[in-house]
């Protein structure tokens, strides 16, 4: 942060910085805040008022020399993160929280501020016994929506809906179960405050945030991965290998099975082609098809032939669109020199080519669960660990350079990896989803206590 004394007349401050250095906030204010970058430079400020503006004063500034960096969060017990999300500056890691609270498990969430390293807020929630956050989405007006498990309902386990401010962490109006059905596994909003919601149990829930009312539902194959396309069409993806298309007023076009295995994640690609990874007979899978559900490209991929890679059950977000079109993918994977698992971490161009891959971990157990990239074009990797942070497993952070590299690796190992092949997928057509039936009932918890934060290899 950057700071001119403050001149009086209605001032404004005209800062430049460095090439690669990212104005997170104050341009025009008296306070900048930036997030360095790797070149040496000069940051510069023009003070302009009424009668005009005065000479420019500058400043030499170093480079960052810890770009990339571990974090380990968590308390004394088993806390597993199950996906999350980057949101500007901040990850958001979701999961379940065995360190706080007074259940088994409960709900936990953190917002982590990725240019400091430091925790802006967490959340916890306990609903009985075995709680757990699975999804999360970012709605416009400026709230997270949250779903999951709680030990509630006729069967016993139920989806919920809960709404979080994302500045303070505070939830918003009541908190919500679905029912007859499982579990939530993922989000996507769809605009006019609607959203839909994967369960477990093979449902697509379509629920008008306004209202907490659900407009629509349908049967399909466990949901892992929702995904609205610019045209308004909408897809999903999960266990079997299954893809499926939704028509702009949410009515089944088309589903198709491409191999097995489960598809994690889907995402658009900068032709308007759909992208989605998953997991398959222990590699990762890649691919990209059209609208028509045809296969443009299909890739197979991990540390080695040999290795196996895999993602934890009830977990989303392996895959991203970089701001470039590239791909970006993680899971864990046995494979590497140092450790038990470790996280793997692959980069793709736009037509399925290897850039590059690395594999990531320390002495214990490191799984790489979801992955995004920052508004500088920074790579996080957020997982589980068993090698930092203060109990047996903790949510992870990996933060790392557009090209994989990180010069923060005290306390963590880093090595490339290579291994891609073809994958060889012909899609066959299989049944649409047909609609279904869902409720909705008004609940509440107990808010339980934070967990803590320790940075794992500066």
């Amino acid at each position: 942060m950057y700071t001119v004394s403050d001149c009086p007349g209605g001032a404004t401050y005209l800062w430049q910085t460095p090439p690669g250095w990212t104005m997170l906030n104050g341009q025009g204010t008296a306070t900048l805040q930036v997030l360095p970058d790797t070149t040496d430079g000069t940051i510069g400020v023009q003070v302009c008022n009424q009668c005009g503006c005065g000479m420019a004063t500058s400043l030499s500034v170093t480079a960052d020399s810890c770009i990339g960096y571990c974090l380990a969060i968590g308390g004394s017990g088993q806390d597993f993160l199950y996906t999350g999300m980057i949101d500007g500056q901040y990850a958001v890691l979701i999961g379940e929280c065995n360190s706080c609270g007074s259940g088994s498990t409960n709900i936990y969430v953190a917002k982590v501020d990725l240019t400091t390293g430091t925790v802006n807020w967490t959340y916890t929630m306990d609903y009985g016994s075995w709680d757990a956050a699975v999804g999360i989405e970012k709605i416009p007006a400026g709230y997270y929506v949250i779903t999951g498990w709680i030990p509630i309902g006729i069967g016993g386990w139920s989806n919920y809906l809960v709404r979080i401010n994302a500045n303070t962490g505070n939830t918003i109006g009541n908190t919500y179960y679905l029912d007859p059905i499982s579990w939530g596994t993922t989000i996507e909003y769809l605009g006019n405050n609607k959203i839909a919601v994967g369960d477990a149990s093979g449902q697509l829930i379509i629920v008008d945030l306004s209202t907490i009312n659900i407009t629509a539902a349908f049967s399909y194959s466990r949901p892992w991965a929702v995904k609205k396309h610019t045209n308004g069409t909408l897809f999903t993806a999960g266990v079997n290998g299954h893809i499926c298309q939704y028509d702009a007023n949410l009515s089944p076009a088309w589903c198709k099975q491409y191999g097995s295995g489960t598809f994690y994640w889907l995402g658009e690609a900068p032709n308007g082609n759909i992208v989605a990874a998953g997991i398959e007979s222990s590699d990762i899978k890649v691919i990209e098809i059209d609208l028509s559900g045809n296969v443009i490209w299909a890739k197979r991929l991990g540390a080695t032939a040999a290795s196996s890679e895999w993602l934890p059950s009830y977990s989303s977000g392996m895959g991203y669109v970089a701001s470039n079109g590239d791909i970006l993918v993680t899971a864990t994977t046995n494979g590497g020199t140092q450790g038990g698992n470790n996280v793997y971490v692959a980069r793709l161009d736009a037509n399925g080519n290897l850039k590059w891959a690395r594999i990531i971990g320390g002495n214990g157990d490191d799984q790489g669960i979801t992955i995004g990239e920052t508004s500088n074009q920074r790579i996080v990797i957020l997982g589980r660990t068993t090698s930092f942070g203060n109990g047996s497993t903790d949510f992870l952070v990996i933060v790392l350079n557009p090209d994989g590299s990180t010069t923060c690796t005290s306390g963590c190992f880093s090595e490339s990896a290579s291994y891609i092949t073809t994958w060889p997928v012909s899609p066959s057509n299989v049944a649409l989803p047909s609609s279904t039936t869902v409720n909705t009932y008004n609940f509440s918890g107990t808010a339980g206590t934070h967990g803590t934060l320790q940075q794992a290899c500066p």
